[in-house]
C-alpha cells in the first residue's frame, strides 16, 4: 500500500503545467497558459487621464473595452519605445479581462512540478506574493507569476473603474 502512495506522489510531481514565457527588460516571466485568452500585436492604447503610471490605457477588443497594464512600469523597469516585438497578452484575472504589454513572447513550455522552486523569501518589506515559483532551465531563470497577485486590490479597483467608465462611454 505504501508503494502505491509513493507512486501516486511521484506521478503527481512529474505532471507538467504549461506556461507562456515572455520577456520584460532582460528578465523571463511565465504565466499559466490557462489564464491566457489571446496574444495580439502591440497597437496604440488610448491613454486615460489621471490614472496611475502602470495603467497604459484601454483598447477596444472586438467591442469590449480592455484595460492595458504596462508590465515594465508595474515591475519598476524603465520605459522604452515599443517596437514590432512588443505584444499585448490578453489575460483573465479575477474573472475579468485585461491586457499586459510585454517586450516579447518566447514560447510555451511545460514545467514539471518538481522543476518549480518556491518563490524566494526576502525581507518583509519586499512583496513577492505575485511570484508563484521560479524555474531554472538552460542557464536561464524564469519567474512564474501569480496573475491574480501581480496587481494589488487597489490597482484592480482602478482597472475596474476605468473599464466601467469607458464601457459606458462607448454605449
Amino acid at each position: 500500500m505504501e508503494q502505491i502512495g509513493t507512486s501516486m506522489q511521484q506521478a503527481e510531481a512529474e505532471q507538467t503545467e504549461q506556461f507562456l514565457i515572455f520577456q520584460v527588460e532582460k528578465e523571463l516571466f511565465g504565466v499559466p497558459i490557462l489564464k491566457i485568452q489571446e496574444i495580439i500585436g502591440y497597437r496604440d492604447v488610448t491613454p486615460i487621464p489621471n490614472t496611475p503610471k502602470f495603467l497604459r490605457g484601454v483598447i477596444n477588443l472586438r467591442g469590449i473595452v480592455v484595460p492595458v497594464v504596462d508590465l515594465r512600469r508595474q515591475f519598476g523597469f524603465a520605459d522604452r519605445e515599443y517596437d514590432r516585438f512588443n505584444v499585448i497578452v490578453i489575460i483573465h484575472v479575477y474573472g475579468k479581462i485585461m491586457g499586459v504589454i510585454v517586450d516579447s513572447v518566447r514560447d510555451v513550455i511545460g514545467f514539471s512540478r518538481n522543476a518549480i522552486q518556491p518563490r524566494p523569501e526576502f525581507s518583509s518589506r519586499i512583496n513577492t506574493a505575485f511570484i508563484s515559483g521560479v524555474v531554472s532551465r538552460e542557464n536561464e531563470m524564469t519567474v512564474l507569476l501569480d496573475l491574480d497577485r501581480v496587481l494589488t486590490d487597489e490597482q484592480m479597483g482602478i482597472l475596474d473603474q476605468v473599464a466601467q467608465e469607458n464601457s459606458n462611454k462607448s454605449n
